[in-house]
């Protein structure tokens, strides 16, 4: 009997090992006017999941600086945009005003920081982690980065 209720601890367990990070969908991003401008990568539904509805949508960016208040900027939409954010043409711009709830005004990104960007709510959890580098012709670019905050040379 003691067996039985170790294996079953030990496989229910087993799925919080496997959990690889906070979120569920990767996001992306491309610059446009010289500021980031970010995207969801996966399927958006027509009609929000019964469990999503209601949530509406919040959207940030972070600064990943060690033990600072590392919110750049960050609003929130009772309802989902009239276009979702699904690919570089309609993609949600960096300091984008809600017309419900602006908990931030976008603060001037600095090259060469990591940050990471969330989109929360109605359209799950989606991130991306990125870094604004110059190449060398001096044009900037967005290059990957992570949650440790290292800034690659890799584009995005």
């Amino acid at each position: 009997m003691k067996i039985i209720f170790l294996a079953a601890g030990l496989s229910l367990s087993a799925h919080s090992w496997a959990m690889s990070r906070l979120y569920d969908y990767d996001a992306a991003a491309v610059l446009k006017n010289g500021q980031p401008c970010f995207y969801l990568t996966h399927q958006v539904e027509e009609i929000t999941p019964g469990y999503l509805q209601g949530q509406g949508v919040r959207a940030a960016v972070y600064a990943m600086l060690p033990n600072k208040d590392s919110e750049m900027w960050s609003m929130w939409m009772k309802n989902k945009p009239a276009t979702a954010p699904t690919s570089p043409a309609s993609c949600m711009m960096y300091g984008t005003r809600s017309p419900d709830k602006n908990h931030k005004l976008a603060a001037p990104l600095r090259h060469d920081e990591a940050y990471s960007f969330a989109l929360m709510g109605e359209y799950g959890r989606n991130m991306v982690y990125f870094c604004i580098k110059k190449d060398a012709q001096g044009k900037d670019y967005l290059s990957k980065s992570g949650p440790q905050g290292n800034c690659s040379t890799d584009p995005l």
